[in-house]
């Protein structure tokens, strides 16, 4: 899409622009910010302070805690994690750390297999957690990623990094589930 705006290849319904939500960060962090979305089918929905949010209310940060799940959670990544870290900026309060730790965990776990969710043995190891501060978490996923440190026998880390804001999110670390295909490497 951004290849296609700058090559001046503008979509002809200007409309779907609305229906992305690019200042989640920005929107979870202010206590006083209010942001009203539309769908793709023109349903708006205004949304109160990240902090005012209650139980019921529609939750973007769940929403999106669900689709990175099923990005890293699947058959094709031959991986399902069950311990996930979070890194937060500094700016952020305790409380807004907590209800994001909160939206994640309740959309990370709907991510799972059905299987995994119903099964209570591996329920009870699912763990959604503060990791380090942004500028440590990046540090170690450009370490592994630039390989000047191995990861641990039979560790994990799948990051998420916006090269445009330079923040990342370790979304998961820890073992992998067993049932690992003939293959498999530990790196």
């Amino acid at each position: 899409a951004y290849n296609s705006l700058k090559d001046g290849n503008w979509p002809e319904n200007t409309e779907d622009y609305f229906s992305f939500f690019n200042d989640l960060k920005q929107w979870a962090g202010d206590p006083k910010r209010r942001v009203r979305i539309r769908d793709q089918k023109g349903t708006e929905i205004d949304l109160s302070p990240y902090e005012n949010l209650k139980d019921g209310d529609f939750d973007p940060i769940e929403v999106y805690a669900y689709y990175i799940g099923l990005y890293i959670n699947n058959m094709h990544t031959k991986h399902i994690y069950l311990k996930y870290l979070l890194s937060f900026p500094v700016t952020y309060t305790k409380s807004v750390r907590e209800k994001i730790l909160n939206s994640f965990k309740k959309g990370l776990a709907q991510s799972l297999p059905e299987t995994i969710r119903n099964d209570p043995s591996y329920m009870e190891r699912f763990q959604v957690q503060e990791g380090a501060g942004e500028p440590a978490a990046y540090a170690v996923c450009a370490l592994q990623e630039y390989r000047f440190r191995r990861p641990m026998k039979k560790s994990y880390m799948a990051c998420l990094t916006s090269v445009a804001e330079q923040r990342t999110l370790i979304l998961a670390s820890g073992e992998k589930l067993p049932g690992r295909r003939s293959g498999d490497t530990d790196t």
